[in-house]
Protein backbone atom coordinates (compact mmCIF):
# COMPACT_ATOMS: atom_id res chain seq x y z
CA UNK A 1 0.00 0.00 0.00
CA UNK A 2 1.27 3.52 -0.85
CA UNK A 3 1.59 5.64 2.59
CA UNK A 4 -0.85 8.42 2.92
CA UNK A 5 1.69 11.73 2.69
CA UNK A 6 2.31 13.87 5.33
CA UNK A 7 0.36 17.34 5.12
CA UNK A 8 2.72 20.00 5.71
CA UNK A 9 1.44 23.41 7.88
CA UNK A 10 2.50 26.38 8.21
CA UNK A 11 2.29 27.30 11.58
CA UNK A 12 0.87 31.01 10.61
CA UNK A 13 -3.09 31.12 11.06
CA UNK A 14 -4.92 32.48 7.97
CA UNK A 15 -7.72 30.55 6.23
CA UNK A 16 -5.84 30.26 2.76
CA UNK A 17 -3.13 28.10 4.98
CA UNK A 18 -5.99 26.19 6.44
CA UNK A 19 -7.65 25.50 3.33
CA UNK A 20 -3.79 24.21 1.68
CA UNK A 21 -3.30 22.03 4.57
CA UNK A 22 -6.87 20.54 4.01
CA UNK A 23 -6.15 20.02 0.39
CA UNK A 24 -2.89 18.08 1.20
CA UNK A 25 -3.93 15.63 3.57
CA UNK A 26 -6.76 14.95 1.29
CA UNK A 27 -4.62 14.05 -1.37
CA UNK A 28 -2.35 12.02 0.61
CA UNK A 29 -5.15 10.09 1.33
CA UNK A 30 -6.53 9.72 -1.96
CA UNK A 31 -3.16 8.47 -3.15
CA UNK A 32 -3.59 6.17 -0.26
CA UNK A 33 -6.61 4.50 -1.27
CA UNK A 34 -5.48 4.24 -5.64
CA UNK A 35 -2.63 1.87 -4.31
CA UNK A 36 -4.35 -0.13 -2.16
CA UNK A 37 -4.57 -3.93 -3.16
CA UNK A 38 -8.45 -5.07 -3.49
CA UNK A 39 -9.20 -8.26 -1.69
CA UNK A 40 -9.78 -11.32 -3.65
CA UNK A 41 -13.39 -11.77 -3.47
CA UNK A 42 -16.06 -14.41 -4.52
CA UNK A 43 -17.17 -16.65 -7.08
CA UNK A 44 -18.71 -13.62 -9.08
CA UNK A 45 -15.41 -11.95 -9.40
CA UNK A 46 -13.90 -15.50 -11.23
CA UNK A 47 -16.39 -15.42 -13.64
CA UNK A 48 -16.00 -11.98 -14.57
CA UNK A 49 -12.04 -13.29 -15.45
CA UNK A 50 -13.64 -16.18 -17.11
CA UNK A 51 -15.67 -14.03 -19.09
CA UNK A 52 -12.01 -12.33 -20.33
CA UNK A 53 -10.15 -15.45 -20.28
CA UNK A 54 -7.52 -14.23 -18.19
CA UNK A 55 -6.43 -17.44 -17.28
CA UNK A 56 -3.19 -15.83 -16.14
CA UNK A 57 -5.49 -14.04 -13.25
CA UNK A 58 -7.05 -17.29 -12.54
CA UNK A 59 -4.11 -19.25 -12.13
CA UNK A 60 -3.21 -17.04 -9.20
CA UNK A 61 -6.55 -17.47 -7.88
CA UNK A 62 -6.61 -21.82 -8.05
CA UNK A 63 -6.50 -23.49 -5.16
CA UNK A 64 -3.64 -25.96 -6.22
CA UNK A 65 -0.65 -23.96 -6.96
CA UNK A 66 -1.79 -21.94 -9.91
CA UNK A 67 -3.33 -25.35 -11.63
CA UNK A 68 -6.78 -25.28 -12.93
CA UNK A 69 -8.95 -28.86 -14.25
CA UNK A 70 -11.33 -28.30 -17.07
CA UNK A 71 -14.17 -30.88 -17.69
CA UNK A 72 -16.52 -30.72 -21.26
CA UNK A 73 -19.27 -32.69 -19.39
CA UNK A 74 -20.37 -32.43 -15.70
CA UNK A 75 -23.78 -34.22 -15.34
CA UNK A 76 -24.77 -37.62 -14.84
CA UNK A 77 -21.55 -39.27 -15.41
CA UNK A 78 -19.80 -42.33 -13.28
CA UNK A 79 -15.74 -39.87 -13.40
CA UNK A 80 -15.48 -36.61 -14.97
CA UNK A 81 -13.14 -36.16 -18.29
CA UNK A 82 -10.68 -33.72 -16.43
CA UNK A 83 -7.78 -32.45 -17.83
CA UNK A 84 -5.24 -30.43 -15.69
CA UNK A 85 -3.15 -27.53 -17.16
CA UNK A 86 -0.50 -25.77 -15.09
CA UNK A 87 0.02 -22.54 -14.17
CA UNK A 88 2.46 -22.15 -16.86
CA UNK A 89 -0.19 -23.59 -19.11
CA UNK A 90 -2.54 -20.92 -18.01
CA UNK A 91 -0.15 -18.35 -18.28
CA UNK A 92 -0.36 -19.06 -22.24
CA UNK A 93 -3.57 -20.10 -22.55
CA UNK A 94 -5.34 -17.04 -25.01
CA UNK A 95 -2.13 -17.58 -27.29
CA UNK A 96 -0.96 -21.38 -27.43
CA UNK A 97 -1.67 -23.23 -30.76
CA UNK A 98 -0.86 -26.61 -28.87
CA UNK A 99 -4.26 -29.53 -29.33
CA UNK A 100 -4.98 -30.74 -26.34
CA UNK A 101 -7.59 -34.10 -25.85
CA UNK A 102 -10.16 -32.60 -23.50
CA UNK A 103 -12.35 -35.90 -23.42
CA UNK A 104 -14.80 -36.83 -25.65
CA UNK A 105 -17.94 -35.38 -27.04
CA UNK A 106 -21.04 -36.88 -25.30
CA UNK A 107 -23.62 -39.14 -27.81
CA UNK A 108 -20.77 -39.60 -31.08
CA UNK A 109 -17.93 -40.08 -28.79
CA UNK A 110 -15.15 -38.56 -30.71
CA UNK A 111 -12.36 -37.17 -29.56
CA UNK A 112 -11.95 -33.59 -28.13
CA UNK A 113 -9.30 -32.32 -29.61
CA UNK A 114 -8.98 -28.45 -29.27
CA UNK A 115 -6.93 -25.91 -28.71
CA UNK A 116 -7.15 -24.14 -25.48
CA UNK A 117 -9.37 -20.79 -26.43
CA UNK A 118 -11.29 -22.94 -28.84
CA UNK A 119 -12.47 -25.24 -25.85
CA UNK A 120 -13.00 -21.88 -23.73
CA UNK A 121 -15.36 -20.99 -26.73
CA UNK A 122 -16.98 -24.23 -26.75
CA UNK A 123 -16.98 -25.47 -23.53
CA UNK A 124 -16.25 -22.71 -20.95
CA UNK A 125 -17.92 -19.29 -22.17
CA UNK A 126 -20.30 -20.42 -24.65
CA UNK A 127 -23.00 -18.11 -23.63
CA UNK A 128 -23.00 -14.85 -21.72
CA UNK A 129 -23.07 -16.64 -18.02
CA UNK A 130 -23.00 -12.58 -17.16
CA UNK A 131 -25.83 -11.34 -17.99
CA UNK A 132 -27.78 -14.66 -19.42
CA UNK A 133 -27.67 -17.38 -16.58
CA UNK A 134 -28.90 -17.76 -12.83
CA UNK A 135 -26.46 -18.79 -10.10
CA UNK A 136 -27.03 -21.25 -7.56
CA UNK A 137 -24.40 -22.13 -5.12
CA UNK A 138 -23.70 -25.22 -3.88
CA UNK A 139 -21.56 -25.80 -0.21
CA UNK A 140 -19.82 -29.05 -0.02
CA UNK A 141 -23.00 -30.66 1.58
CA UNK A 142 -25.19 -30.15 -0.84
CA UNK A 143 -23.02 -31.21 -3.78
CA UNK A 144 -22.35 -34.30 -2.25
CA UNK A 145 -26.10 -34.55 -2.06
CA UNK A 146 -26.36 -33.92 -5.97
CA UNK A 147 -27.22 -37.29 -7.39
CA UNK A 148 -26.67 -35.55 -11.25
CA UNK A 149 -23.40 -33.93 -9.49
CA UNK A 150 -21.76 -36.68 -8.00
CA UNK A 151 -18.83 -36.91 -10.16
CA UNK A 152 -17.97 -33.86 -9.21
CA UNK A 153 -17.95 -34.38 -5.94
CA UNK A 154 -16.04 -37.73 -5.89
CA UNK A 155 -13.39 -35.97 -8.42
CA UNK A 156 -13.27 -32.77 -5.56
CA UNK A 157 -13.89 -33.95 -2.34
CA UNK A 158 -14.97 -31.05 0.29
CA UNK A 159 -15.10 -28.30 -2.68
CA UNK A 160 -18.45 -25.99 -3.08
CA UNK A 161 -19.37 -25.21 -6.66
CA UNK A 162 -21.65 -22.93 -8.19
CA UNK A 163 -23.90 -23.83 -10.87
CA UNK A 164 -24.04 -20.57 -13.57
CA UNK A 165 -27.09 -21.82 -15.53
CA UNK A 166 -28.48 -20.56 -18.97
CA UNK A 167 -32.03 -21.98 -19.33
CA UNK A 168 -32.09 -22.13 -22.97
CA UNK A 169 -34.16 -20.00 -26.20
CA UNK A 170 -37.93 -20.66 -26.24
CA UNK A 171 -37.46 -20.73 -29.66
CA UNK A 172 -35.81 -23.98 -29.50
CA UNK A 173 -37.91 -25.62 -26.58
CA UNK A 174 -35.07 -24.30 -24.24
CA UNK A 175 -32.72 -27.26 -26.02
CA UNK A 176 -29.67 -24.87 -26.03
CA UNK A 177 -29.84 -24.54 -22.33
CA UNK A 178 -26.33 -25.21 -20.92
CA UNK A 179 -24.15 -24.60 -17.57
CA UNK A 180 -20.70 -23.82 -16.57
CA UNK A 181 -20.14 -24.77 -13.07
CA UNK A 182 -17.32 -23.05 -11.02
CA UNK A 183 -15.51 -25.89 -8.60
CA UNK A 184 -13.71 -24.28 -5.57
CA UNK A 185 -13.12 -23.33 -2.07
CA UNK A 186 -13.60 -20.52 0.10
CA UNK A 187 -10.82 -19.23 2.12
CA UNK A 188 -9.66 -16.38 4.05
CA UNK A 189 -8.68 -14.65 1.73
CA UNK A 190 -11.77 -15.05 -1.00
CA UNK A 191 -13.07 -18.44 -2.99
CA UNK A 192 -10.16 -20.01 -4.86
CA UNK A 193 -10.73 -22.08 -7.85
CA UNK A 194 -10.28 -25.81 -8.65
CA UNK A 195 -11.91 -26.46 -12.01
CA UNK A 196 -14.38 -25.13 -14.78
CA UNK A 197 -16.85 -27.77 -16.16
CA UNK A 198 -19.54 -27.50 -18.40
CA UNK A 199 -23.12 -29.31 -18.62
CA UNK A 200 -25.38 -28.84 -21.74
CA UNK A 201 -28.53 -30.77 -23.21
CA UNK A 202 -26.82 -33.30 -25.75
CA UNK A 203 -30.37 -35.12 -26.38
Amino acid sequence: MIPARKAVCVTRQGAGLVLACIALALAGLSAAGAGATTPRGGPEDLLRLVSRADYAALSARACEEGALAFAPYARNLSALELTRLSAAELRTFSVSKRVHDWGRYDGSGDPIRLTPMAFHRRFVWDVDYIRRAKAQRLDSAHLREDGELAAVAQAFPGAEAVVYRYGGSPRVDRKDARELILVGRPRADGWCLLALTHSEDTV
